[in-house]
């Protein structure tokens, strides 16, 4: 009887934290009370930018649900999404409402297109998961024609994730570096978010997924019960961070950076 009592509550509670997790809305078009918020405002308007400078046919490395298409100009355009068969779902409504499934499956490391193939290029979120980025960057300057522009991120104060697939991060610097490495030249590189949205962030996702998942039994069903008071502050210190992000100009603890590179021409 006691253990039958026990299932009822635990489905209950299942059912409880999926309803505010519905409410909470997507990972990728996350309003200000969503835990992933930050991350993705304080890049936005850079990737924006940098997306609309994209021209011809641009492949979208590791592209998941097709996010990477919100920030191309269509008019200029046509998105080819890529990712690998064990990519995420884009009918996952819980990441985003916009989901598009890649045109191909393929690996970055060898990509089956011929050379100077495509217009522009994006690895969003990606070379952080790839254990050999060198050989995959290398594979995406070899598609990209000459003269054309790659788009690329890559997140810095951001918890371990995908792991064991999770290998490194950059600074402005180390991205550049390794950007030149294959043979891009970098037009720029952008720091996004400083130190309050970092922290912030950090704590939201640890609080929500860490040690909701992977502390003591009784915090994992308080942090649940929670739930309807935990979305209001995540708002409220959302709004707060990007204000006083204001303050911290130093660059120094982004939680993401942001570049933009082109592919040489032949004749320089």
């Amino acid at each position: 009887m006691l253990l039958r009592i026990r299932r009822v509550l635990g489905r209950m509670l299942a059912s409880w934290v999926a309803f505010w997790r519905r409410l909470e809305g997507p990972e990728l078009e996350p309003p200000i009370w969503h835990s992933h918020y930050l991350s993705h405002r304080v890049s936005r308007d850079v990737l924006k930018a940098f997306g609309n400078r994209l021209r011809g046919v641009v492949i979208d490395i590791g592209a998941g649900t097709g996010h990477g298409e919100t920030y191309l100009d269509k008019g200029s355009t046509t998105y080819y999404p890529t990712d690998l068969p064990s990519g995420r779902d884009p009918s996952d409504r819980r990441i985003s409402l916009t989901g598009k499934a890649p045109v191909h499956n393929c690996s970055v490391y060898e990509l089956p297109f011929p050379t100077n193939n495509f217009g522009g290029g994006m690895i969003l979120m990606v070379l952080e998961h790839l254990e050999w980025p060198q050989l995959g960057l290398g594979e995406l300057f070899r598609v990209i024609e000459p003269g054309g522009l790659v788009l690329v991120s890559t997140p810095f104060a951001f918890p371990v994730h995908g792991a064991p697939f999770y290998f490194r991060r950059w600074t402005p610097a180390g991205l550049e570096t390794e950007l030149r490495k294959v043979g891009f030249e970098v037009e720029e590189c952008i720091p996004c978010g400083a130190i309050f949205s970092s922290v912030t962030m950090n704590f939201h996702l640890g609080l929500r997924f860490h040690v909701m998942h992977s502390g003591p039994a009784f915090v994992q069903k308080l942090i649940a019960l929670l739930l309807p008071l935990i979305l209001p502050m995540q708002a409220i210190t959302n709004l707060l961070a990007l204000n006083f992000d204001r303050i911290d100009r130093s660059g120094a603890f982004p939680l993401a950076v942001v570049s933009l590179a082109r592919k040489p021409k032949a004749d320089r």
